[in-house]
């Protein structure tokens, strides 16, 4: 039997990815059979030129300005807070006062931008 008390209902939406900054432009692209596959371009990395990938194209200075954030936080916790902020401005939730709200993230490789410059200092550590 169903419960309203245990209804869950979205209220905004918050998307960055390689086909879009935010989800009307990542909606644009999907309707348009955009991949957003292509050579690295915002990221420092040994794989520059080398693979292509599917990687959102804003820089981390870009999205720490979007964000209000440092450009140091890992470039999984800048995109994760840019499409958080959408979601929120989305949703219009700050019109509603003190309520109850559960938020929902995912995001995926997290950390790699950082990880990758670490690795080589790590290993290189004796201790």
């Amino acid at each position: 039997m169903y419960d309203k008390s245990e209804a869950v209902y979205v209220a905004g939406a918050g998307v960055v990815s390689a086909i879009g900054n935010n989800t009307a432009a990542c909606m644009r692209s999907l309707e348009a059979g955009e991949a957003g596959i292509g050579p690295i371009s915002s990221l420092d990395t040994f794989y520059k030129d080398k693979l292509p990938v599917a990687a959102v194209k804003l820089g981390n200075d870009e999205l720490a300005e979007a964000t209000g954030m440092s450009p140091y936080y890992s470039r999984t916790a800048l995109l994760s807070m840019l499409a958080a902020k959408e979601a929120w401005q989305d949703a219009n939730l700050h019109a509603f006062g003190p309520i109850r709200i559960g938020f929902i993230s995912a995001n995926s490789v997290g950390g790699m931008d950082k990880t990758e410059n670490f690795f080589p200092h790590f290993l290189g550590d004796s201790r």
